[in-house]
This record gives C-alpha cells, sequence and structure tokens, in this order.
C-alpha cells in the first residue's frame, strides 16, 4: 500500500478468498484490481451451465449483451441451417457476429448461412 500511494504503481491482488471481492466491491480495500482463479472458474462455469450447448459464453452489461459461441453439430442440425441469416428466424435481438468454417473466422452478412457439421 505504501508503494501505490509514493509511485504511480498499480496494485493487484490474487486470492481465492471471496470475502476479499466483495470488500474491494464497497470500496474498503485500497487496491487498483483483484484477482480470484476460483471465482473466475466458478463463474464461467456457471455461464456455461445457464446456456446449454454453449461452448463458450461471456455476458457484459450485468447479463444485457451476451456473447455464446457453439458448435453446429452435424447429426441434429437445428432448423435455421442452411437458411440465409437474414431468414433465418433466429431470436429478433440475436446477432451473429463471426462464422468459424475451415478454420477461417468470417464476418457473415444478411445472405451468409450457417452450415451444419462444418469444421
Amino acid at each position: 500500500m505504501l508503494v501505490r500511494r509514493l509511485s504511480q504503481a498499480r496494485t493487484v491482488i490474487r486470492t481465492g478468498d471471496t470475502a476479499y471481492l466483495d470488500t474491494w466491491r464497497v470500496g474498503d480495500l485500497d487496491v487498483d484490481f483483484i484477482v480470484s482463479s476460483e471465482f473466475q472458474t466458478a463463474s464461467a462455469v456457471a455461464r456455461l451451465i445457464g446456456v446449454p450447448g454453449a461452448r463458450q459464453a461471456d455476458f457484459f452489461l450485468d447479463g444485457e449483451v451476451q456473447v455464446l459461441q457453439f458448435d453446429v453439430s452435424g447429426r441434429a442440425p437445428p432448423a435455421f441451417c442452411g437458411r440465409p441469416l437474414a431468414k433465418a428466424g433466429l431470436p429478433r435481438q440475436s446477432r451473429v457476429v463471426g462464422i468459424v468454417r475451415d478454420g477461417e473466422q468470417l464476418a457473415p452478412g444478411p445472405r451468409e448461412r450457417l452450415l451444419a457439421g462444418i469444421a
């Protein structure tokens, strides 16, 4: 804490005790950032459990924005596969922002199609 007060150094704490996280969030711990591997791992597992079938799930703005990654299986393809994204029938507020096909990242337009079973 003394180094922080005497210089421009940033302070980071790594902890496994979530009580420190709570203390830091309310401003009672004088550090710039706190990291908890255990908390991050538990949060990641909880996010994935909350979105069945997701390979990865990230939430922003208190859950208002969700970025989800899915594999589209060739065994049981969803009904929206093969149709242009503009006509795929995805939920109205959904946006497909990227497709990985044959190892390449694509920025899809409204005519792009999701294809099942393509790696």
